[in-house]
Formats: structure tokens, sequence, C-alpha cells
């Protein structure tokens, strides 16, 4: 029997636009074996033919959805960061995620591509963890990150305690006066199941680098809560 389709995962947008000129918001492809109806497919397949990506994260607390192999065996990295829903990551998680994009985007390898983010709908779990990026590493205030994140991917974080937490993360001192893009609220939602396709770039690969904890560090960005 074919895996069924994730709940409410038909309500939401495919993927939305560029975030902060990094990150990419998408819900969670589903492998051609679920029993996704003619039409409303979002597979690994159509993430690779769509995006130009070089790092996939995935946040769902699960291995179901599909194979991580259909990214790695054609040049993007695929990185398991597994979450429970409609809790709060823990500050090791959201550390570890700030290493994993950071040694991303250290590498001169991944120049020109995006970062997917993903967890169900490509939306809380996701959002709460751009927006934590936005906050603590490019120095967004919490309601600039939250406005621009909502704006991008179509529809509005929906957790309260996830947003509580992004609004007492105090932010990293700018080293530029520019203002940065804000938007005062996201617009309507976007048709259902569209994905706007992308021109996809050359694969390439490269390595994140493993995670590493010091209690130091931890202690340290633990007080910008």
């Amino acid at each position: 029997m074919a895996p069924a389709v994730p709940d409410r995962w038909l309500n939401y947008s495919c993927h939305g636009k560029v975030v902060a000129n990094r990150f990419i918001a998408l819900k969670v492809p589903l492998a051609r074996r679920n029993c996704v109806p003619n039409g409303m497919r979002f597979t690994p397949e159509d993430v690779l033919n769509t995006l130009p990506l070089g790092l996939i994260v995935d946040l769902t607390n699960t291995t179901r959805y599909y194979d991580p192999r259909v990214f790695t065996s054609n040049g993007v990295e695929h990185v398991k960061l597994a979450l429970p829903g409609r809790v709060v990551p823990s500050w090791q998680k959201v550390e570890r995620f700030v290493d994993t994009v950071n040694g991303y985007l250290n590498d001169p390898r991944s120049s020109g591509k995006l970062i997917g983010v993903h967890c169900t709908h490509g939306l809380n779990r996701t959002g709460y963890l751009v927006c934590a990026y936005m906050i603590l590493e490019l120095g967004y205030r919490p309601d600039e990150a939250i406005s621009l994140f909502n704006f991008k991917r179509g529809h509005e974080m929906e957790r309260e305690n996830y947003l509580r937490n992004l609004h007492d993360m105090r932010p990293k001192e700018r080293v530029t006066n520019h203002p940065l893009p804000i938007y005062s609220a996201a617009p309507p939602d976007r048709r259902k199941h569209e994905c706007w396709p992308t021109v996809r770039s050359r694969n390439h690969n490269f390595r994140v680098p493993s995670y590493r904890q010091t209690s130091g560090h931890s202690q340290q960005k633990h007080s910008q809560f």
C-alpha cells in the first residue's frame, strides 16, 4: 500500500521565493510511490529540475518521505536535522543549523547555489530556523525576519510558541547601516500546488563540516535568547 500524503500537505505551495539571498523554503517533496493526486505531485526529482540547490536541510522527524540519495547522487548535499513538530527546537539544533549553513556558504564551490530547507509544510519549523539564522547571524530584528519569511514563503507562520521564542532572540549587531528589506504582511496565499520553476544550475559536490559543539560557544549564544 502506498504511503499516505501528510496532513494538509496539499494546502501549501511547493516552495516560496529566495530569502536573504540564501534560503528557499519548500514543503517536503514526496517520492512517486506516495498517493498524491495527479497534477499535485512534488517529488525530489521536481526539486532537482526546478531549483538551483547545492544543499537541502531536511527537518522532518521521519525518513519515510523520500530517499536522500536522489539528491546526493545528483550533487546536492543532504543534511538531516530531525525536529519534532510543534516543539520549539533546542539551542543545540539551532546552533547545528547555523554551523551547517555557514559551513556551506564558506565553501567556494557553493557559489550560486541555494539552500533548500523543508519540514513537512515548509512553514513553521522551516521558518523558525531560517528566521533564527537571519536574526542571530544577519542582524535582522525578529519582526523583520518573520515578516520577510512570511512574504517570501507565501504563507504565514502559525505556531505561537515559535514566534514568541523568535521575538526573544537578540539580533546580531549589523555591520552596515543599509536598511534590510522587510514587509509589513505576507501577501494572500498563492494558488495551491504552484511550484514557480526556476532554472536549474549545474551540479557540484561539497562537504558540510561536522557539527562542532563547544560548551563555551553554546553558553555564549544561549544568552542571546
